[in-house]
């Protein structure tokens, strides 16, 4: 039997990370609605949010590629990872402080007592 080589554990990796991270950064489409009605924010002003993030993105593009140069394609991708995992958990936990948590106290220490 053929044993599975290591290039392939790194094809999927980078598979996966291409395309999580392209998930995440094309989705801001879908929260333009949601955006609109929960926080009354026009849709301009959000499509410019949007579109501030994007050319940031872009512009970085150069200076990681320099990044990448310097420290090498494995501990760049390391800290590339870790930075979207950490901001995807920050949101999250942005998400629980402003929403969920003042509500649940809303609702069970005014409304009830």
């Amino acid at each position: 039997m053929r044993r599975f080589h290591y290039s392939w554990f790194i094809l999927l990796v980078a598979f996966l990370s291409i395309l999580i991270a392209g998930i995440i950064r094309s989705s801001s489409g879908v929260f333009i609605v949601p955006f609109e009605a929960e926080f009354g924010w026009e849709r301009s002003t959000i499509s410019f949010a949007f579109a501030i993030s994007l050319f940031l993105y872009g512009i970085s593009g150069p200076f990681m590629a320099a990044l990448i140069e310097v420290t090498g394609i494995k501990k760049m991708m390391i800290l590339a990872m870790t930075t979207l995992l950490v901001g995807v958990k920050i949101v999250e936990d942005i998400y629980l402080v402003l929403q969920i948590i003042p509500k649940q106290f809303f609702y069970d220490n005014l409304l009830w007592n």
